[in-house]
């Protein structure tokens, strides 16, 4: 088929804006879409989402999730980086391998240096980040981790799982407020008796001592929904500050409690 000159200039430029566009479609990010980088300076891959705004002052909490085997870990920073308006954070998603039946020391230890980095690198206080494990496996791990290294997170929520397992036996709750580190824990309303053994657990932890909310969903789906994070987060945040209080307020020596009472008694302001 020929083209005049003038034809030829159209068609030049409609396949010209025709290959522009298709470029773009596959280049542009999608609508909304999440920044999540994959970070492989730790041998096993961390995917993490970073807020808008990030680095121009503003400071965020970090969400240290850990995935159960068998999830899709970069799928889980997007859906746990959806957040609700006015809430953000930063997410990070461990490409976490593990087994319940190995010993987790050696794995510990990876997953601190993980978060010990990521919280320099991105200047996350240390009051605000929050330790998180979804699904029975995870869930578990993350109630471990919580129990025996508190002095690395400031709250913890275990979404699916709870204390008891094959790591329970690894660690023993504290008396000390210092190491009580405050347990957000939801579970499918569907699975009763199970619901019913992780209620009486964060009983006898509460008598101890131990700042615990039990929450029922009617699906695991919800836990990465905006609607559980308005409730999660904000109780997080509430939580960590009152145990930095009782913590420190613990830390008191006997001499000095009953000094500040006296103060308190004498001048309450």
């Amino acid at each position: 088929m020929l083209f005049s000159a003038k034809e030829g200039m159209i068609f030049s430029f409609l396949t010209a804006l025709m290959i522009f566009r298709a470029v773009a479609g596959v280049c542009a990010p999608a609508p909304n879409a999440p920044n999540i980088s994959k970070l492989e300076d730790f041998h096993t891959p961390v995917y993490v989402y970073t807020p808008k705004g990030a680095g121009e002052g503003a400071i965020y909490p970090l969400l240290f999730v850990l995935p159960d085997p068998g999830s899709e870990a970069e799928k889980t920073a997007q859906l746990w980086s959806d957040f609700p308006r006015n809430v953000n954070a930063y997410v990070a998603v461990p490409d976490l391998k593990m087994k319940t039946t190995d010993l987790p020391y050696q794995t510990d230890a990876w997953l601190l240096k993980v978060k010990k980095d990521l919280a320099a690198r991105y200047q996350v206080p240390e009051t605000e980040i929050y330790l998180i494990g979804e699904g029975e496996v995870a869930g578990h791990y993350a109630a471990y981790l919580g129990m025996k290294y508190p002095e690395e997170f400031s709250a913890a929520a275990l979404l699916g799982g709870a204390w008891s397992g094959n790591f329970s036996k690894l660690v023993q709750p504290s008396e000390r407020a210092v190491k009580q580190i405050p347990f957000f824990v939801a579970l499918p309303g569907g699975e009763t008796e199970r619901f019913k053994t992780i209620e009486d657990e964060a009983l006898r932890l509460s008598e101890k001592g131990y700042k615990i909310h039990v929450e029922k969903v009617g699906d695991a789906k919800e836990f990465q929904t905006r609607e559980f994070k308005k409730i999660l987060l904000p109780w997080l945040k509430k939580a960590a500050q009152d145990w930095v209080l009782a913590a420190a307020e613990s830390r008191k020596s006997r001499k000095e409690r009953i000094r500040s009472a006296i103060q308190q008694f004498f001048d309450p302001k």
